[in-house]
């Protein structure tokens, strides 16, 4: 018992040394306050996934600039840069005081194709760290206006259709499933099609139904030792062959094949 008594008091001996060891330390360690981060620079709202222009259509984009609000309370400018010559931007966006956002109209040239093009916050002071400082926007300039014939698999229909060139980029199929809702693909040099993900049509269930070239939603593309060419162009007939899925939030409803035959 005088053993076990020993025991006890020697562990409560070491435990209160060992509090005041760390007590001591934490007394005579220097803590660094915390410092925020400068809440300053200029961002970009999300760009939406692509603008398209039909030969008729006065053709720009509209972007809009933020600042973040540790800077809104005095007038700011900044310059923007852009990988294209595609739009034209202005020389700097200006902010008033209090002004935390801002539209711009920018203005897109008359070239048809499709364009990826990203506009940035030119200078490195002026972006914001937690905020996107560049716009990407597909931008889809309709040139010569053809006719074609569309027979789809998945509609079991064949109907007369509008068809864009997009000058050497592919062809813009208008209102191909439904009013609204154009389908475009792209031609590389080999006449491999490739048709990006893509709103298509409306199921009156499900919502809205997105197509997508078989092989590209798997993964396989142009130049991989898979890819067996399950989109492709016949010269003779003047013929796309589009394999295409068709999927929705809830899932997939398969792959159907689509032509279209250009009526030149």
């Amino acid at each position: 018992e005088i053993m076990n008594k020993l025991m006890k008091y020697s562990c409560f001996a070491i435990m209160a040394l060992s509090a005041l060891t760390f007590t001591a330390c934490t007394e005579d360690y220097d803590f660094d306050p915390f410092t925020n981060v400068e809440n300053s620079g200029f961002y970009f709202t999300e760009a939406s996934d692509r603008a398209l222009f039909y030969p008729e259509d006065t053709k720009s984009i509209t972007v809009e600039v933020c600042r973040a609000e540790s800077e809104s309370k005095e007038a700011a400018t900044v310059q923007l840069s852009a990988s294209s010559n595609l739009v034209t931007l202005p020389s700097e966006v200006s902010f008033a005081a209090g002004e935390s956002k801002k539209e711009i109209t920018i203005p897109v040239a008359n070239t048809p194709g499709i364009h990826d093009v990203d506009i940035t916050i030119a200078n490195e002071k002026d972006k914001f760290a937690y905020g996107p400082v560049t716009y990407s926007q597909r931008i889809i300039v309709c040139g010569e206006k053809l006719s074609g014939v569309f027979t789809s698999q998945q509609l079991q229909t064949t109907k007369n259709v509008v068809v864009y060139k997009l000058g050497n980029d592919g062809y813009d199929i208008k209102d191909c499933y439904e009013e609204g809702n154009d389908i475009v693909f792209s031609l590389d040099k080999e006449s491999n099609i490739i048709v990006d993900d893509q709103l298509a049509w409306n199921h009156q269930k499900y919502g809205p139904v997105y197509v997508e070239d078989y092989e590209s939603s798997i993964g396989v593309y142009p130049g991989s030792k898979d890819y067996q060419r399950y989109s492709r162009y016949d010269s003779e007939s003047d013929t796309y062959y589009l394999t295409l899925k068709h999927y929705c939030a809830a899932g997939a409803f398969g792959n159907f094949s689509e032509t279209l035959k250009i009526a030149r």
